[in-house]
């Protein structure tokens, strides 16, 4: 019987909470820590290494969702996804792992969503996604040299990239790709579009990155930012409203 090595990112969320055990978590060397949707991350990266995918992609979709500044998180879900769709594929009939989106109900929907988590990051110009999303799409073959030109040409000249020195593109698969015809996803335009967030509608999600909190308490609010920060916010009381300008619509609060 095949080993499906699956956990729910609720319970992921009880793991990080407890600082405890799991899939690919080694007690004697626990995340650094932070806020929790920090050491979410931390715990997913530790899985995805030692190859529990099935349980980290979903994790880093989730957490992928927050938006800008979460590129690395949609970049590391295109790279688990191969390996999770193949787990998904191994997975024995008769076991039930459950599912916290629906994309994980077969294995070409998880390559699916690894591409579309790719071309997230890689449209908002993360070198390492354009990176691997090429090689990706080189591997794919057939209509896919196209874009994944596109792609290695991006990373080529990206900024960001160029500081650092890097280059994890093969030499043979730079030659092979140079022949193919710019067409379609592969022409010259391109402008970069910003890692936007997502709203999954995910309540297991949504408990992990803090959506939908808050506090009843009177003069404050308990928010927490994308960073996972709770952080307490002044209410308006009745007598602000009353000392408000009249005229200013409340756009004076910053």
């Amino acid at each position: 019987m095949k080993r499906y090595n699956f956990i729910p990112i609720a319970a992921l969320s009880l793991i990080v909470a407890a600082c405890g055990g799991g899939a690919g978590f080694d007690r004697k060397d626990p995340p650094a820590g932070g806020t929790k949707v920090e050491m979410a991350f931390q715990t997913a990266i530790r899985q995805a290494d030692q190859g529990y995918c099935a349980s980290a992609m979903p994790v880093f979709v989730c957490l992928a969702s927050q938006g800008n500044g979460w590129e690395v998180a949609a970049t590391r879900a295109g790279k688990c996804a191969p390996i999770a769709a193949k787990l998904s594929q191994q997975a024995d009939e008769d076991a039930d792992p459950g599912h916290d989106f629906a994309w994980q109900s077969s294995p070409d929907k998880i390559l699916a969503e690894g591409l579309r988590q790719y071309r997230r990051a890689a449209n908002a110009n993360w070198p390492q996604a354009q990176a691997a999303l090429a090689i990706q799409l080189y591997e794919d073959g057939g209509n896919s040299y196209a874009e994944a030109r596109h792609w290695m040409e991006r990373y080529d000249i990206n900024p960001r990239r160029k500081i650092y020195g890097g280059n994890v593109i093969p030499i043979s698969m730079r030659k092979h790709l140079s022949t193919i015809a710019k067409t379609g996803a592969g022409g010259v335009m391109w402008t970069p579009i910003p890692f936007a967030a997502e709203n999954l509608h995910n309540s297991s999600c949504n408990a992990l990155i803090g959506k939908g909190h808050g506090s009843s308490r009177q003069g404050s609010a308990e928010i927490e930012d994308d960073d996972g920060i709770v952080k307490t916010k002044p209410r308006k009381t009745h007598e602000d409203s009353d000392t408000q300008p009249r005229g200013t619509g409340g756009h004076g609060e910053h």
